[in-house]
């Protein structure tokens, strides 16, 4: 599937991760970001704002971060700082995905708009919602390989309605466009298997 062009505001992973979920971390970060003026604001204006926020919550859980830090160290002696910091980042980010709804839906909101619904893209999204439900006990990033490598084949699969929906058939473009900000519109799991993934893509950059 051809990269995605997306509008998307990805937390801002270089600034900040006894496990995460159980501190203070996350719960001020989603507080901080829900009282974000998201509707009447551009995605640059967003994204300066959420490093502001990093940047402070980081000032304020100094200790807190530290100590996790450690923790993932002596389980993990062989990691160098630049890998136990992109440890810390995945874990941070991956329970930030879990735990933070508020984070997931409002970021929804600046990816492109959600293509017209047709049953080619239901049947698609109905499709790899299960084959990532079966294979959820797989990093974020596995889960996503699996789905995108899965919809070239659920396609085929059902050329007959496909050729309903889109005039060129399974070579039109705009089906290869569509079905990629569908699914992040309409499946939680995806979307949030993306944001996960991309994320952490950044970090190891």
């Amino acid at each position: 599937m051809r990269t995605l062009t997306l509008m998307l505001v990805l937390f801002p992973i270089l600034l900040i991760g006894q496990n995460i979920s159980e501190t203070d971390i996350l719960k001020d970060y989603c507080e901080q970001a829900e009282r974000l003026d998201w509707m009447n604001k551009s995605v640059n204006e967003i994204s300066s704002e959420l490093s502001q926020i990093a940047l402070k919550i980081q000032q304020e859980h100094l200790t807190t971060i530290d100590q996790i830090k450690r923790e993932i160290k002596v389980d993990k002696p062989e990691l160098t700082d630049k890998e136990l910091d992109v440890e810390f980042v995945t874990r941070l980010i991956e329970s930030l995905a879990d735990t933070c709804d508020t984070y997931v839906s409002l970021t929804r909101r600046i990816i492109k708009p959600c293509p017209i619904e047709n049953k080619t893209l239901d049947l698609i999204t109905n499709k790899i919602d299960s084959i990532m439900e079966q294979n959820q006990y797989l990093s974020y990033s596995e889960q996503l390989s699996l789905a995108n490598n899965g919809i070239f084949s659920i396609i085929m699969d059902n050329e007959s309605q496909v050729n309903k929906d889109y005039k060129d058939g399974f070579t039109d473009p705009e089906l290869v466009d569509n079905v990629g900000i569908y699914l992040l519109h309409k499946s939680d799991r995806y979307y949030k298997a993306y944001l996960v993934s991309e994320s952490i893509k950044k970090v190891k950059q």
